[in-house]
């Protein structure tokens, strides 16, 4: 199992076969006699009063690496739940630029980030204006952009929404739960946080 990555590793699989080795103290120093003995064959009484500090060491690390991440998930939660969509437009020019076409970003990728997103600009090819600003972006739109390898395309999102504590309808973009722009009222703070 420790070769196909499932559970384990290499220094456990030579505990199990080898030598436990050097052990470390309640302070974090390394203790100078050495675990001679593998967990097959089984520790002696001093090698295992050496060994259980570590141990339960390692459980009490991963309880509170828990206990952290719970904490700090209720705490975003607190933070973002009160964001409800109040406006239909909140009258923002700024937009994030993406582009496949700087090296960055695969095409998948960039079809996956514009749809049900709304453009923050004007899109023009030439002097011909293929798409304008707030206007949604469905996939027709997204393989035009690509085929026709226009400008970087801006969009606007919730980062860029001018609000401080609500965002509007097109900076947020559609709902993926039904497929259309987001009611008015409906709390988006944790979907979106």
């Amino acid at each position: 199992m420790s070769f196909l990555r499932a559970r384990g590793n290499a220094s456990q699989v030579h505990q199990l076969v080898g030598m436990r080795g050097l052990m470390s103290d309640p302070q974090g120093q390394m203790i100078d006699l050495p675990i001679q003995s593998n967990l097959r064959e089984g520790l002696s009484l001093t090698e295992y009063i050496i060994s259980f500090y570590g141990a339960r060491k390692g459980v009490v690390d991963i309880a509170v690496r828990t206990s952290d991440a719970k904490y700090f998930t209720r705490r975003l939660v607190e933070v973002v739940q009160n964001i409800v969509v109040c406006r239909t437009d909140c009258g923002t020019a700024r937009g994030i630029s993406v582009s496949p076409w700087n090296g960055m970003m695969p095409e998948r990728i960039f079809s996956q980030t514009l749809i049900d997103r709304v453009l923050a600009d004007d899109i023009y090819m030439g002097s011909r204006c293929i798409s304008t600003r707030n206007q949604d972006i469905r996939i027709g739109l997204v393989n035009r952009f690509i085929t026709f390898r226009t400008q970087p395309i801006s969009i606007r999102t919730p980062f860029t929404c001018r609000s401080t504590s609500w965002i509007c309808r097109l900076c947020y973009g559609r709902s993926p739960t039904h497929g259309n722009l987001v009611d008015l009222g409906e709390a988006v703070g944790i979907i979106t946080g």
